[in-house]
């Protein structure tokens, strides 16, 4: 703490040698976490600030291409925090290119489904598609996802 005050007294003194002033009740002392661009700042490092990632969650499923890049803008800001971040969003980057339909709820990546109980998460389960099923047309591959679900549970 007192390293802190001597960097502070050292601050404050260059600014007052170079005639800047800073005003003073936009100033905020000795705190333990800062909330800055979106992100926050404390002793055990940089994190995301919780009401970005609460915007990211109850972000409204995008409709049309320009709700999918902004998505991904928001998104994309954050990367450094989401290990395979590039790879996550790969069904949604092909969205944004030219003649590929909209989609939202097949993917020729992998099935996917969640068991949840009153609004609960239970438990997750995926698998990636098998060579055959890439072929699939879209409600097939949304009937598989039952099946597979179905034998899992």
């Amino acid at each position: 703490m007192e390293a802190h005050e001597n960097h502070l007294r050292l601050i404050l003194q260059t600014l007052q040698d170079r005639k800047l002033y800073a005003k003073l009740k936009k100033c905020e002392f000795s705190l333990h976490e800062v909330v800055f661009l979106g992100h926050v700042i404390n002793t055990e490092g940089v994190s995301i600030d919780p009401h970005k990632i609460e915007a990211i969650v109850n972000w409204p499923t995008p409709t049309n291409v320009t709700k999918v890049r902004s998505f991904l803008g928001l998104a994309g800001y954050y990367r450094r925090f989401v290990k395979d971040f590039s790879k996550l969003v790969v069904p949604l980057t092909q969205l944004t290119q030219k003649g590929i339909p909209f989609e939202c709820d097949a993917s020729y990546k992998g099935l996917g489904c969640i068991l949840m109980q009153n609004g609960w998460v239970i438990t997750y389960a995926s698998g990636q598609l098998k060579p055959h099923e890439r072929n699939y047309p879209t409600h097939d591959l949304e009937l598989a996802i039952v099946v597979f679900a179905l034998k899992i549970w």
